[in-house]
Formats: structure tokens, C-alpha cells, sequence
């Protein structure tokens, strides 16, 4: 009876050495998140767009349109908005000529049509950001964001 209990006791002691140790092992300072033990890593949020305008998919809309504007979901280098990472096509193929700016305060895009320029009536035309625009950081966009809205 006596070997039981004192093999009981052992087993019961190795059990709180091992959860203890666990306990450790993933970390309960040193800034790490004490379950996951990835405190210390950053997690880079990469940029994205968050909105545009016109709407994705939007029908009727004027040929006199003259500002088309993407959003973002963070501060974009406005150095790398350029004519060639902010296009506009109508219909597919056939570039519209325009000027590329970016509003800081709300982290918006915009693609100017030139006052003189109308866009072709009842056409799909495709608005595209190109993976060479980058936030603040140097992170680029993940993919390249394509949206198309049909003029009236």
C-alpha cells in the first residue's frame, strides 16, 4: 500500500513539473502573448481598397464624370500613384487619359478626366490599381484592385 501511495506522489509531482514547464514554454512575459508565444512578431497589415466611386458594378452612370476616386484602408505613398498604377479603360483595352492624385485625409485616390474628355455612352469601363502602389511602409497591395462600372 505504501509503494502506491508514494508512486502516487511521484506522479502527481512529474505532472505539475510538466505543466509547469508548458506553462513556461509559452510564455507568460517578456511581451509574448502567453498562449500563442507571437507577442514579439508584427503583423503587417497590408494595404487595400476600401471603397470607390463610382460603386463597383454601377450601371448609369454620366458620361460627364470627371473624378474617379479609390479609398484605402490606410496612408498610401502618393509617390507611387502614378499614371501607370491608376488607370481607367473604356471600354477594356482603350485608356482614358486623365491626371492621378491622392488626398491624404482620407486616403483616396483620384483619377481626373480632363474637362474636354467625356466618356463614351452605355460602355464598361474598368478602373485599375495596380500592385505597385505602396502604403507609408513599402508594402505594396496584395493584388491588383480592378473595379467596372457601366456608363448611361
Amino acid at each position: 500500500m505504501r509503494n502506491a501511495e508514494s508512486w502516487s506522489a511521484r506522479a502527481v509531482l512529474f505532472a505539475a513539473f510538466l505543466l509547469s514547464a508548458l506553462l513556461a514554454g509559452c510564455g507568460s512575459g517578456g511581451g509574448q502573448d502567453p498562449i500563442l508565444g507571437i507577442g514579439n512578431i508584427a503583423v503587417v497589415l497590408a494595404p487595400g481598397a476600401s471603397a470607390a466611386a463610382p460603386l463597383p458594378g454601377a450601371t448609369g452612370v454620366a458620361i460627364n464624370t470627371k473624378v474617379i476616386s479609390v479609398a484605402f484602408n490606410k496612408p498610401i505613398d502618393p509617390a507611387t500613384l502614378t499614371a501607370a498604377s491608376f488607370t481607367l479603360a473604356c471600354p477594356v483595352g482603350t485608356p482614358i487619359a486623365g491626371a492621378v492624385g491622392f488626398l491624404a485625409s482620407s486616403n483616396t485616390a483620384t483619377f481626373t478626366i480632363p474637362a474636354a474628355t467625356t466618356l463614351p455612352a452605355n460602355t464598361v469601363c474598368t478602373v485599375t490599381v495596380t500592385t505597385a502602389v505602396r502604403d507609408t511602409t513599402g508594402v505594396p497591395l496584395p493584388t491588383d484592385f480592378v473595379s467596372t462600372f457601366t456608363t448611361g
